[in-house]
């Protein structure tokens, strides 16, 4: 017994007053052996996926957790200056909430003695980024 295909046709002709058919089998047995495996790979991925991803959830919760217990006021930008996140101090100091803070320019919160200060460390943090991006 084997795994097959099988495609069956009628011929035009007839013989002896009976229909004619013509019958094709492909032995699929290798086909079906590859998607098996396939779907045991696929399942295996998916587990993979999942215990990377709910690992990076915890180290994310505890990330948080430790931001969320310093008295600094913490923030986090992208090379544009855009903050991304805030801890709880900072809510606090500025008495605002997260919500307030995203997607606004850390230039803007800033005191304007502070600002040519980050805007040089941006840039000089860009710059390596990109030398070493390029390096790769």
């Amino acid at each position: 017994m084997f795994d097959c295909e099988i495609a069956i046709k009628p011929v035009v002709a007839s013989w002896e007053g009976h229909g004619l058919f013509t019958a094709v089998i492909r032995d699929i047995t290798e086909r079906k052996r590859t998607e098996n495996e396939l779907k045991r790979f696929n399942t295996e991925l998916e587990s993979i996926v999942a215990e990377r991803t709910q690992n990076l959830a915890s180290t994310t919760a505890l990330l948080h957790a430790i931001l969320d217990s310093t008295v600094d006021a913490i923030l986090t930008v992208d090379e544009h200056g855009v903050i991304q996140s805030v801890n709880k101090a900072t809510t606090h100091l500025f008495g605002c909430e997260e919500g307030d803070f995203l997607g606004m320019k850390l230039q803007d919160i800033l005191h304007e003695s502070y600002r040519l200060d980050f805007e040089k460390a941006i840039s000089i943090v860009s710059e390596r980024e990109r030398r070493n991006h390029h390096a790769s």
